[in-house]
Protein backbone atom coordinates (compact mmCIF):
# COMPACT_ATOMS: atom_id res chain seq x y z
CA UNK A 1 0.00 0.00 0.00
CA UNK A 2 1.42 3.51 -0.68
CA UNK A 3 2.12 5.83 1.72
CA UNK A 4 -0.50 8.29 2.97
CA UNK A 5 0.15 11.60 1.42
CA UNK A 6 0.90 14.34 4.22
CA UNK A 7 -2.31 17.07 4.37
CA UNK A 8 -2.87 19.88 1.66
CA UNK A 9 -1.20 23.42 2.71
CA UNK A 10 -3.45 25.56 1.35
CA UNK A 11 -5.27 28.68 2.43
CA UNK A 12 -8.43 28.64 0.17
CA UNK A 13 -10.59 26.24 -0.54
CA UNK A 14 -11.20 23.84 -3.64
CA UNK A 15 -14.51 24.82 -5.31
CA UNK A 16 -14.90 21.14 -5.73
CA UNK A 17 -14.42 19.52 -2.22
CA UNK A 18 -14.15 22.26 -0.21
CA UNK A 19 -10.61 21.61 1.12
CA UNK A 20 -8.19 24.36 1.78
CA UNK A 21 -6.24 23.34 -0.58
CA UNK A 22 -5.47 26.57 -2.77
CA UNK A 23 -2.79 28.42 -2.25
CA UNK A 24 -4.01 31.63 -3.95
CA UNK A 25 -7.93 33.02 -4.33
CA UNK A 26 -10.07 30.59 -6.76
CA UNK A 27 -9.60 33.56 -9.46
CA UNK A 28 -5.79 33.60 -9.40
CA UNK A 29 -5.48 29.44 -9.11
CA UNK A 30 -5.31 29.08 -13.04
CA UNK A 31 -5.42 25.36 -13.85
CA UNK A 32 -4.31 24.60 -10.21
CA UNK A 33 -5.36 20.60 -9.06
CA UNK A 34 -6.90 19.80 -6.01
CA UNK A 35 -4.57 17.03 -4.08
CA UNK A 36 -7.37 16.09 -2.27
CA UNK A 37 -10.36 15.15 -5.03
CA UNK A 38 -8.11 15.67 -8.66
CA UNK A 39 -10.72 18.74 -9.67
CA UNK A 40 -8.09 21.02 -12.10
CA UNK A 41 -9.69 24.20 -10.96
CA UNK A 42 -11.60 26.09 -13.94
CA UNK A 43 -11.27 30.23 -14.00
CA UNK A 44 -13.05 30.32 -16.83
CA UNK A 45 -15.96 28.74 -16.35
CA UNK A 46 -18.01 29.83 -13.10
CA UNK A 47 -20.96 28.24 -12.79
CA UNK A 48 -21.83 24.73 -10.94
CA UNK A 49 -24.17 23.63 -13.86
CA UNK A 50 -21.01 25.08 -16.83
CA UNK A 51 -19.05 22.18 -18.53
CA UNK A 52 -15.37 22.28 -17.62
CA UNK A 53 -12.74 22.23 -20.43
CA UNK A 54 -10.30 21.29 -17.67
CA UNK A 55 -12.20 18.62 -15.93
CA UNK A 56 -13.15 17.19 -19.66
CA UNK A 57 -16.61 18.22 -19.95
CA UNK A 58 -17.29 17.66 -16.23
CA UNK A 59 -19.53 19.73 -14.23
CA UNK A 60 -18.50 21.34 -10.83
CA UNK A 61 -21.95 19.66 -9.48
CA UNK A 62 -21.22 16.76 -11.39
CA UNK A 63 -17.65 16.79 -9.50
CA UNK A 64 -19.13 17.47 -6.31
CA UNK A 65 -21.31 14.41 -6.49
CA UNK A 66 -18.56 12.10 -7.54
CA UNK A 67 -16.43 13.62 -4.68
CA UNK A 68 -18.79 12.70 -2.30
CA UNK A 69 -19.55 9.25 -4.19
CA UNK A 70 -15.72 8.67 -4.86
CA UNK A 71 -13.14 10.48 -3.01
CA UNK A 72 -12.61 11.76 -6.32
CA UNK A 73 -14.29 13.90 -9.13
CA UNK A 74 -13.79 10.95 -10.74
CA UNK A 75 -14.32 6.76 -10.05
CA UNK A 76 -10.74 6.43 -11.72
CA UNK A 77 -8.87 8.96 -9.88
CA UNK A 78 -10.09 7.73 -6.38
CA UNK A 79 -7.10 5.77 -5.66
CA UNK A 80 -4.66 8.69 -5.89
CA UNK A 81 -6.76 10.25 -3.67
CA UNK A 82 -5.75 11.65 -0.34
CA UNK A 83 -8.82 10.60 0.70
CA UNK A 84 -8.78 7.13 -0.79
CA UNK A 85 -7.46 5.94 2.27
CA UNK A 86 -11.19 6.47 3.86
CA UNK A 87 -13.61 4.66 1.61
Amino acid sequence: MPPVPPPPEGRYPCPCCGELTLPVPREEAIAFICPVCWWENDVFTPGEEEPSDENHGMTLREGRENYLRYGAVSPDLKDRSSQGEKL
